[in-house]
């Protein structure tokens, strides 16, 4: 048998060991996430998993799923490791042209890689994409796209396990929605019907996974023990209401949170910069005394705030609360009705000692 011959059988070898290989994680990954399906409560928790075994087995440089949420709107989840391996979710209008035109529930390869779909990161040799359908509701609700830095690596083999998995996440998404929502309800606060503490506990607890800075600002209401006093504590409640109602429509736009901390003490956390922020903080701070459940008072109610930014302050996001509220602290004493920017964490340990 001639070199050539044995060099083309040997290629022959490895191609099917390699696909073989990709063959076993893929099963594996189903295997898996149909195993510990019955313990993910989240949407969020679900992308997390599959999308973390995707670039740990399946070997793929990066890793996205883009959910419809409506009117043109969708969110994406995605890790690359052109991103460090981050896990990072967004909400977006973008859904690449080779997308758009999409059909049926087969998976499908871009025959034209032109450009990256994230700009900071290299072209892939190759790129797959997986449409997911909710059977349950007879609807397409998005896309997992899989990219990989090797021309023509995903096989059509490969390609029918992706399309299985495709499946299992479509058939799954609507039931680990229905249970994200119920836990929403339990972290809302049944009084101004915005977030809770639990909420912001778990916030906390949990890993940021993103690069991109976040502003916290805590707040409380000045003099509110006067309302309570000579108003009664049904106006006090109308007036908390009111605050978490204007608290929440001013952030909504910028995908904020407005949070009821306890009492007459709140939390707003921003995704932007805090130069971003301030402004639209201030324009809470500013309105709060000129809302119509004010007018009655006899006494003018402001907030006072406190403001942290991460990473800028602090490394650690569970430091924020502290930063935010040593400078509440501050704007208080300050004469209240003020918004005060934090120091970072190393400031503080020095002060405190």
């Amino acid at each position: 048998m001639s070199k050539d011959k044995i060099a083309d059988l040997q290629s022959q070898v490895n191609q099917l060991q390699s696909e073989l290989q990709h063959q076993k994680g893929m099963l594996w990954i189903i295997g898996e996430i149909i195993k510990n399906a019955t313990n993910i409560a989240s949407f969020h928790e679900l992308m997390k998993i599959i999308t973390d075994m995707l670039m740990g087995v399946m070997g793929v440089c990066s890793c996205y799923l883009w959910i419809y949420t409506g009117d043109g709107n969708y969110s994406l989840h995605f890790r690359s490791i052109f991103l460090k391996n981050k896990y990072i979710e967004v909400k977006t209008d973008y859904l690449p042209d080779f997308l758009k035109d999409a059909t049926g529930s087969k998976p499908f390869q871009d025959p034209n890689i032109t450009e990256p779909l994230i700009k900071s990161t290299p072209l892939p040799g190759s790129r797959l994409a997986a449409p997911l359908y909710d059977f349950q509701r007879n609807s397409p609700i998005g896309f997992l796209v899989v990219e990989h830095r090797a021309p023509n690596f995903f096989k059509d083999t490969t390609s029918s396990l992706f399309e299985t998995l495709a499946i299992f996440i479509g058939s799954n998404s609507y039931n680990s929605k229905l249970f994200e929502n119920i836990a929403m309800e339990v972290e809302k606060d049944p009084l101004t019907k915005i977030l809770n503490r639990k909420f912001l506990t778990r916030f906390l607890n949990e890993q940021y996974a993103s690069s991109l800075p976040l502003t916290l600002c805590i707040f409380d209401v000045d003099s509110f023990k006067f309302v309570n006093d000579f108003h009664g504590h049904e106006k006090g409640d109308d007036v908390l209401i009111a605050i978490a109602t204007a608290a929440n429509d001013i952030v909504k736009p910028f995908n904020g949170k407005a949070i009821r901390y306890g009492g007459d003490e709140f939390i707003i956390l921003l995704n932007l910069p805090l130069k971003t922020s301030v402004p639209i903080l201030n324009n809470l701070r500013t309105l709060v005394p000129t809302l119509t459940v004010m007018d009655d008072l006899t006494y003018p109610v402001t907030i006072t705030m406190g403001v942290a930014e991460y990473p800028s302050h602090t490394s650690d996001i569970n430091n924020l609360l502290t930063i935010a509220d040593e400078a509440l602290l501050c704007g208080k004493d300050a004469g209240k009705n003020v918004l005060e920017i934090g120091q970072n964490i190393e400031h503080i340990k020095r002060t405190a000692t």
